[in-house]
């Protein structure tokens, strides 16, 4: 068996059913009356957003991520926005933890991640959202995040990295890992899988801690500062011990 095909045949393994049948769409489904509830007219859309929107969701490794769209003419300040979805979602009975800019909450066997956002103008689709762990905000677009990643043709070696990062107990949010490995492989040739994970875990050991990952959708926003430097450097180990295995089956499995 050839490496690509070991990696391959753990792809076949992990990764999620996406779209309206798959746990994603249906956690959108089940959340969707406490959501509409608590933005009422102000409510604009409730989006599945993150890995089942962007086909990166793996087995045991991936949150349903929930993008709440409110209208631009909500009086809220996004700091009270935050705070009063929480507050909701604490009221209907779940456990709730606070994340930088996500509302956290488990659901059934489901780790679920609400993020509100009020849009800038009635007619874009840019939103701004807070970031609770700086007290500030910052724009994103969700649908840019979903196309950049989609259209990258990295999908599978993201997915590959998401089980490495799963085995190995890294706090490595979905999206900066998303960056770090589309931007290791530019230019690079699409169809060698293997190749292309090992050069993401050398990008990762050797020029993660100091990289920059920028927002395709605000150019101002380094989605890298969302970790701690004790976090990226437990990444940059992690990638230097896997990169100096002899085989595939100590890496990923």
């Amino acid at each position: 068996m050839s490496s690509d095909e070991y990696l391959r045949g753990i792809l076949a393994n992990i990764r999620h059913p996406t779209g309206g049948v798959g746990p994603g769409g249906q956690i959108r489904t089940a959340f969707l009356p406490v959501l509409s509830e608590w933005a009422g007219t102000q409510l604009v859309e409730v989006a599945l957003s993150g890995s089942y929107a962007k086909s990166t969701a793996i087995v045991g490794g991936s949150d349903v991520d929930l993008f709440i769209s409110l209208k631009s003419d909500t009086t809220q300040t996004l700091k009270q926005i935050y705070l009063s979805l929480g507050t909701r979602m604490e009221a209907k009975g779940f456990a709730v933890r606070k994340q930088s800019v996500s509302i956290n909450v488990q659901y059934g066997n489901h780790s679920v991640d609400l993020v509100p956002g009020k849009k800038q103008t009635p007619f874009t689709t840019d939103h701004s959202i807070f970031v609770s762990r700086l007290d500030t905000w910052t724009k994103t677009n969700i649908g840019t995040h979903i196309t950049y990643v989609v259209n990258s043709g990295r999908t599978d070696e993201i997915c590959i990295l998401k089980r490495w990062r799963a085995l190995h107990g890294l706090e490595f949010p979905s999206f900066a890992l998303e960056l770090a490995v589309v931007r290791a492989l530019a230019g690079r040739n699409r169809g060698q899988l293997a190749n292309n994970v090992m050069a993401s875990l050398v990008f990762l050991r050797d020029s993660f801690v100091s990289a920059a990952l920028t927002d395709p959708a605000n150019g101002s926003n380094n989605v890298a500062a969302e970790l701690t430097y004790p976090e990226k450097l437990a990444i940059a180990t992690a990638a230097h011990v896997s990169s100096g295995k002899q085989y595939w089956r100590e890496i990923v499995w």
